[in-house]
């Protein structure tokens, strides 16, 4: 009867210790995914932050929280998510600002939407081409985002000399009031057809929307580049706006995240 009670005793001890073994190696080797993360976007209005609360609102659904960062655009967001210590797990990048060669520890979700490239300006006069900015006042995107590098390589292809000023603003809000000021001739902009700042100025009657006649090109010579077309009627339909197709160029966006973010939230 003794050795009866003494077997069960070993036998409840070692179940004991198989189940502290079996959470220990759960907790170990397989941790909880965590209840928030931060997502790395760009600029307050921006087509970045537009994608960071969807993602926000979609997290939602499985309990975890995600708080959006804004940034000055995809080179910031590369170097926070780079940045061990910066608290973001998961960020929005263009194409053609990074690759797994440059980037070993980020891994790409995948291409998540277009992004186009828009010249607004204000004239009487259409100006029918990119080149048509030459010797004027142009704001691009703040130091590290995306539009700002694109505009730079278009610019240089275009032949822009030294009487053409770029004007690096903080954000689009910035650049849109130095536009309605006269303090910009044109404005060098990316983002989705309904971010909110984009639709403001392709429905303002005072402001002109550029064509890219030549996108094909472009996109030949910058192969990260692609050739989109805005469709008559495309932003509203009913008022015919824009009036005429419009060819823009663009990237795609893709979401980074760390390797190490855990496989659920991924």
């Amino acid at each position: 009867m003794l050795g009866l009670n003494r077997m069960r005793y070993f036998v409840g001890l070692a179940a004991i210790v198989g189940v502290l073994a079996a959470s220990w190696a759960l907790v170990h080797f397989f941790p909880a995914p965590p209840s928030e993360i931060t997502i790395a976007t760009a600029t307050g209005g921006s087509t970045y932050e537009l994608l960071g609360n969807r993602y926000k609102a979609i997290l939602a659904r499985s309990h975890v929280d995600v708080a959006v960062r804004l940034t000055n655009g995809a080179v910031e967001n590369l170097r926070l998510l780079q940045d061990k210590n910066s608290g973001v797990a998961a960020g929005i990048v263009a194409g053609g600002v990074s690759d797994a060669a440059l980037s070993p520890d980020l891994r790409s979700l995948g291409r998540v939407n277009f992004q186009p490239f828009w010249v607004f300006y204000r004239s009487a006069d259409i100006w029918p081409d990119l080149t048509s900015l030459k010797g004027k006042r142009i704001a691009v995107g703040p130091v590290g985002s995306d539009n700002q590098i694109v505009a730079k390589k278009l610019f240089a292809v275009s032949g822009f000399n030294q009487e053409t000023k770029v004007l690096s603003l903080a954000g689009q809000a910035a650049a849109f009031q130095a536009l309605a000021e006269g303090q910009v001739d044109a404005v060098f902009i990316a983002g989705a057809p309904d971010a909110p700042n984009i639709q403001m100025l392709l429905r303002d009657p005072n402001i002109r929307l550029m064509n890219f006649p030549r996108a094909d090109a472009l996109s030949r010579i910058y192969p990260f580049l692609i050739h989109l077309v805005l469709p008559a009627g495309a932003i509203d339909f009913a008022n015919n706006i824009p009036s005429a197709d419009i060819n823009l160029i663009g990237t795609t966006d893709a979401v980074l995240v760390r390797n190490d973010l855990h496989p659920q939230i991924v």
